[in-house]
């Protein structure tokens, strides 16, 4: 995590090892990665963020429904469903920043 005044950016690896299920299979191990950039304003702070960008889930891995239509089975979940995920947004500061000195980022 990199973080001044005006800046925000953060970076995450999540790696998953191989785990074993209820019925004695193994899993595949995975790795997923995050970014998250932000820019401070007086009136507030817009970001963009990217979740998994490596796009791992466990579909690619195994199916996530069996059975028919009429009677699904749902085998555990172990790695993430949703895959790549991209968001904007903006953290509105509706009385204005605190002015900050250097120190009050190290707390």
């Amino acid at each position: 995590m990199y973080e001044n005044k005006d800046w925000r950016i953060g970076y995450e690896v999540y790696y998953t090892g191989k785990q074993y299920l209820s019925n004695g299979t193994q899993t595949n191990d995975f790795t997923t990665l995050g970014l998250l950039i932000q820019k401070h304003f007086k009136w507030g702070s817009p970001y963009i963020n990217f979740e998994n960008f490596t796009d791992r889930r466990q579909g690619r891995y195994s199916p996530e429904v069996l059975g028919t239509v009429r009677n699904p089975v749902f085998p555990e979940i172990y790695a993430p469903t949703d895959g790549f995920i991209f968001t904007v947004g903006i953290n509105i500061k509706p009385f204005g920043r605190e002015e900050c000195t250097d120190d009050c980022h190290s707390k």
